[in-house]
């Protein structure tokens, strides 16, 4: 088994857990929602990006903290939608 393979096989053990996809779970972690199906596409990722996703599979506060990084780019950009939209 290849580490492309095996983060795939992880990631679908976390996404089953969890029950969410593994376009959310690649949303959550890398804010890029294609990473899992470009990946079993064959592209390639980082060591980094390998790790990261390995300590979000294994520690629960690295789970939470991402989720929270995902929660504050949404907002962000919701709110800076709303500014730029008219008042009506």
């Amino acid at each position: 088994m290849t580490l492309r393979d095996q983060l795939i096989a992880d990631a679908g053990r976390f996404c089953a857990i969890h029950g969410i996809s593994k376009s959310r779970l690649s949303t959550i972690a890398l804010n890029n929602g294609k990473f899992f199906k470009q990946l079993e596409a064959g592209s390639d990722c980082t060591t980094g990006v390998f790790e990261r996703f390995q300590t979000i599979f294994a520690d629960p506060n690295a789970w939470e903290a991402a989720k929270a990084m995902d929660r504050s780019r949404r907002g962000t950009s919701a709110r800076g939608l709303r500014a730029a939209l008219p008042n009506t």
